[in-house]
């Protein structure tokens, strides 16, 4: 008797909800076609953006390999290193995790992916476990940069840890299926924070 009145309360609390990116990008009928076409959120130094990559505004593109969701950020040229910040799509029945890849797009509408310095793993009180990804962008040529995630991940599991909120030692493992597509926040530095 308790489970259905949890996940009625985690439903109206709107947790335990996830959207399923994957089915909505099945579904998706207006992608564009080349990188020309993205569409740039301004990111200003120590600001922040939160965003939904797979979201209802979201830009999907179709590719050879396929067609996936992306995000276009313009940061300004004093930026030195990107952070996004991913918390898993966790469920009652299906959980998935957005694996975020940073490109730069240069002038001639052409991809060079950007490398992650580091990943921090750690656990917010009341917004759960989160990664947060930084990438130097401080030799990228380009300001426009694209958040997506590999379209080879697709049907793939990844190694998900979290500390336990209850004691914060205790680190439990699963594997979860990637997603399409997550609720992201994205923020640009001057440097790192620590």
């Amino acid at each position: 008797m308790r489970l259905p009145v949890l996940i009625s309360i985690c439903t109206i609390l709107s947790g335990c909800a996830i959207t399923d990116y994957q089915s909505n990008l099945d579904k998706a009928k207006s992608c564009i076609d080349d990188f020309s076409q993205v569409t740039f959120k301004t990111l200003n130094v120590d600001s922040k953006i939160e965003d939904e990559i797979g979201g209802k505004d979201s830009q999907c593109i179709n590719v050879q390999e396929g067609k996936f969701y992306l995000g276009g950020y313009k940061a300004t040229p004093s930026g030195k290193i990107i952070s996004i910040i991913v918390h898993p799509n966790l469920g009652p029945s299906k959980s998935s995790f957005f694996l975020p890849q940073l490109t730069a797009l240069d002038e001639n509408n052409e991809l060079s992916t950007v490398k992650e310095a580091f990943v921090i793993k750690g656990s917010q009180i009341m917004h759960g476990s989160m990664y947060e990804y930084f990438y130097d962008i401080s030799e990228v040529k380009s300001n426009n940069f694209v958040i997506s995630t590999d379209i080879n991940l697709m049907g793939k599991l990844f190694d998900y840890e979290h500390l336990n909120s209850y004691d914060n030692q205790t680190i439990h493992y699963s594997k979860m299926p990637y997603a399409a597509g997550s609720k992201i926040e994205v923020k640009l530095l001057s440097k790192l924070p620590f």
